[in-house]
């Protein structure tokens, strides 16, 4: 006897895929290059902000080089110099220059202020470095003392 039975078959189940979807594959890509962008920029920034960390410490030891060759001289042979270029400069471009300026303190024919001002272009734009110091006809033992 054959009895008619009827089998509840599951619904049909969607086969599994063994790998990745297209959608899957341009998102993971697209999260990469995201991150890799960010990574380069951050990249460039540094190497701009090492750059200028470079030429300010060459604008500035020259600075103080010249301060120091003011301060080397008899008073009565720092005067002011008009912007020039140096060769001790070449790092910073070709249109890197500098000047010295020397200004009397208080209307004293005795102490000046000596201003070394050294101009050059980064990225397009002007930049500027100043140091100063004062300089005494008797030298620096007389600038402050008792």
């Amino acid at each position: 006897m054959l009895v008619n039975r009827t089998e509840w078959a599951d619904p049909p189940r969607p086969k599994r895929s063994r790998g990745y979807s297209l959608i899957e594959v341009i998102v993971a890509i697209s999260v990469v290059v995201v991150g890799l962008l960010g990574v380069f920029h951050l990249m460039t920034t540094n190497l701009l902000t090492n750059m200028d960390a470079r030429n300010r410490a060459v604008a500035t030891h020259f600075a103080e080089r010249q301060l120091e060759a003011a301060r080397s001289v008899p008073f009565a042979l720092v005067t002011s110099q008009a912007a020039a270029a140096s060769p001790d400069l070449a790092d910073l471009g070709p249109s890197a220059t500098w000047e010295r300026t020397v200004t009397p303190v208080g209307g004293s024919t005795t102490m000046s202020g000596v201003a070394i001002t050294v101009r050059w272009l980064h990225q397009g734009h002007p930049q500027a470095l100043t140091l100063t110091t004062l300089i005494n006809r008797d030298g620096i033992n007389a600038i402050g003392g008792p």
